[in-house]
C-alpha cells in the first residue's frame, strides 16, 4: 500500500507557453508545482488570471509545455492533460464565467450537472454551502432569473461541493455583496488548509485572511 506521502496529490506545470495570435505570450515557458492546499494568482487587468485558469483546465491548449497530476488514489503513474485531456478533466472543476453554455438550464439543472460530472461530489457539503450564501431557496428559478452574484455564488457552491482534485476559482468575490464576501473569505480559509484538494483562485490583490495560501504575483 502506497504511503501518506506518495498519495499526496500535486500537479506539476512544466514550460508552459501560451499566446493569442495577436499579441505576445501570455505564458512563456513557465514551470511550478501547486501541492494541496489554495493558491491565489494575483495581477491586474490583462495580467494574465484567467488565461492560465483556462490553461490548468484545459479550456485552452498551450502551444508548448504539460500538466501532469500526481498522487491521485486511482493511478500509479501522472495523470497528463494533453493529448487526450477526457481523463485529466474529470479530477478538475472548472466553470468559466464568461460562457453562457449553461444559461438555459434552471438552477437546480446547473446543480444537477456539476453533480453528475464529479464522482467526489458531497451533497452534505452542498446543502451548507447553499443555505450560508443565502441560496436555498432559489434552486426553482430558471438560471438567468438569478443575480449576477446569486450566479456566482452557485458556480462556488458547486465548486467546493465538487470534491474536484483541483479546483479552480475565477475571481470568488466579483459581484457578491459584504455578508457574501465574509462567507467566500472562510471557505477559501478552508481551502488553505485542504490536504486532499488543490484549489487556483485568482484575485487583484492578496486576500487578508488565508494566511496559509500560496501567492502568484503576476506583472
Amino acid at each position: 500500500m502506497a504511503s501518506v506521502a506518495e498519495r499526496t496529490v500535486s500537479l506539476s506545470v512544466c514550460g508552459l507557453t501560451f499566446r493569442w495570435s495577436d499579441v505576445g505570450p501570455a505564458w512563456a515557458d513557465w514551470s511550478t508545482t501547486l501541492r494541496p492546499g489554495l493558491t491565489v494568482v494575483i495581477g491586474g487587468d490583462g495580467a494574465g488570471k484567467s488565461t492560465l485558469l483556462r490553461l490548468l483546465a484545459t479550456a485552452l491548449q498551450p502551444q508548448a509545455g504539460e500538466l501532469a497530476l500526481h498522487g491521485l488514489a486511482d493511478r500509479r503513474s501522472p495523470l497528463m492533460a494533453w493529448p487526450h485531456p477526457q481523463a485529466y478533466r474529470q479530477h478538475v472543476f472548472w466553470c468559466d464565467p464568461a460562457s453562457d453554455a449553461l444559461d438555459p438550464l434552471g438552477a437546480r439543472d446547473y446543480v444537477q450537472h456539476h453533480r453528475l460530472a464529479h464522482a467526489q461530489w458531497s451533497e452534505s457539503r452542498l446543502n451548507a454551502l447553499l443555505l450560508d450564501l443565502g441560496l436555498d431557496g432559489h434552486l426553482h428559478k430558471p438560471l438567468l432569473g438569478l443575480s449576477m452574484g446569486m450566479r456566482r455564488k452557485l458556480r462556488l457552491a458547486c465548486a467546493l461541493a465538487s470534491g474536484a482534485t483541483l479546483t479552480l476559482m475565477d475571481e470568488p468575490h466579483a459581484a457578491l455583496d459584504r455578508h457574501s464576501i465574509g462567507v467566500v473569505n472562510d471557505m477559501l480559509a478552508d481551502c488553505a488548509t485542504s490536504h486532499q484538494r488543490m484549489f487556483v483562485s485568482t484575485a487583484y490583490e492578496a486576500p487578508d485572511d488565508c494566511a496559509d495560501a500560496s501567492l502568484i504575483h503576476l506583472p
